[in-house]
């Protein structure tokens, strides 16, 4: 999936801090036994939620069965011309910010706290050391610059 022209209006409007445009993302556990997540986005268009991704099994490599996504996670090899992973180049100038992280349980819909989720830093960019990390809040509000 391409963030482009034939997305933006689909699946985007504008920011509510009027910098740039905003999305909404639902991730799931949808089947614990498996540890099946799923990640969809809400389409403005139809008022529906459209999956885009699917995974199982162990998503941590120590091996915890319970951690979920974040809402900035890379996957990549690495150039063996620069030593940075390939997605690296393309964030350049890119801003992504993730504010008012809620859990749904059961019913109870609550903002994302010590007492119900985790923070979880690897300690530096996956192979990316022009990126820089702001943390507003632990467990709720954070923003990732792809610097120049």
């Amino acid at each position: 999936m391409v963030a482009d022209s034939s997305f933006l209006p689909v699946y985007t409007k504008p920011a509510p801090t009027g910098n740039g445009r905003a999305y909404l993302v639902r991730i799931q556990r949808t089947n614990p036994a498996a540890n099946t997540w799923t990640a969809s986005l809400f389409n403005y268009k139809t008022a529906v939620w459209n999956l885009f991704y699917t995974s199982s099994g162990t998503p941590d490599p120590n091996g915890s069965p319970d951690l979920g996504w974040d809402m900035f996670e890379a996957y990549s090899t690495v150039d063996p011309q620069t030593g940075d992973g390939y997605y690296c180049a393309s964030l350049a100038n890119t801003r992504f910010d993730s504010t008012n992280i809620r859990l749904l349980d059961g019913t109870s819909n609550s903002a994302a706290t010590a007492s119900n989720s985790s923070y979880l830093s690897t300690g530096g960019p996956f192979f990316c050391p022009r990126l820089s990390f702001t943390v507003a809040d632990s467990y709720n509000s954070w923003t990732v610059y792809g610097g120049a």
